[in-house]
């Protein structure tokens, strides 16, 4: 799932630029996969849908559908949110119970 999602935006950003990776741990374990950028309005409804893509010649749309259901297999969530020059993916999982 994180691999899909770095790759992702690694291939969304331009020479220069920077893909940040920031884990939270707190009520859940939040990963944070952020890069400069904006999601086009016309996929930005449909990101996490299967076979959304847009502007990637060898896209399948695959990759934010697949790291979707890969966060709700594991009891979490993702989101995805393109503002002010940055798109941020926000996967929630669940703590271990270890972990509390």
């Amino acid at each position: 799932m994180l691999h899909n999602l770095v790759k992702n935006a690694a291939e969304a950003v331009h020479a220069g630029e920077t893909v940040t990776l920031e884990l939270v741990v707190g009520a859940t374990c939040q990963v944070r996969v952020s890069n400069p950028g904006q999601v086009a309005p016309e996929v930005a409804a449909r990101f996490f849908e299967k076979y959304a893509s847009h502007g990637k010649p060898h896209g399948t749309g695959l990759g934010t559908f697949s790291a979707r259901l890969i966060a709700q297999a594991h009891g979490g969530s993702i989101a995805m949110a393109s503002a002010g020059g940055a798109v941020v993916l926000t996967v929630d999982l669940p703590r271990h119970p270890s972990l509390s």
